[in-house]
């Protein structure tokens, strides 16, 4: 039955897209500093960190951290991660969390928590 249905189906069409229907942010891609960001806050923020940033810290950008108080898959590693947009370290010590926020995901809010709780990190977020 699968087959004949795959035969009655052209799949090789793609469907346009509805008019008049946005993508889900309005964010507009970026190049600035050498880099490709996902929105021109990212480029901002990053340009304003830099001012920013002291002597012996460093900045890093979009570094994942695995949220434990998710469980563990069965391949051993946290179920849940939370990706920042930025940041700062001074040596080995997390010293910075900074979020660009121009539109929340559903489960933004509950992943921030988890990593403030986690990490003891307070989350900065600069909105449009």
């Amino acid at each position: 039955k699968i087959d004949a249905a795959r035969e009655r189906v052209d799949l090789s069409e793609r469907v346009p897209a509805v008019p008049g229907r946005r993508a889900w942010s309005a964010a507009e891609r970026t190049d600035a500093h050498g880099i490709k960001w996902d929105s021109r806050l990212e480029a901002t923020v990053y340009a304003q960190l830099l001012r920013e940033i002291e002597p012996g810290q460093r900045l890093a950008i979009k570094q994942s951290f695995q949220l434990l108080g998710t469980g563990l898959g069965p391949n051993g590693r946290a179920r849940r991660k939370f990706t920042p947009d930025f940041v700062i370290w001074e040596g080995p010590r997390l010293v910075r969390v900074v979020e660009a926020k121009g539109r929340e995901s559903r489960d933004y809010g509950l992943r921030r928590d988890m990593f403030t709780a986690e990490y003891g990190v307070n989350v900065e977020e600069v909105r449009k």
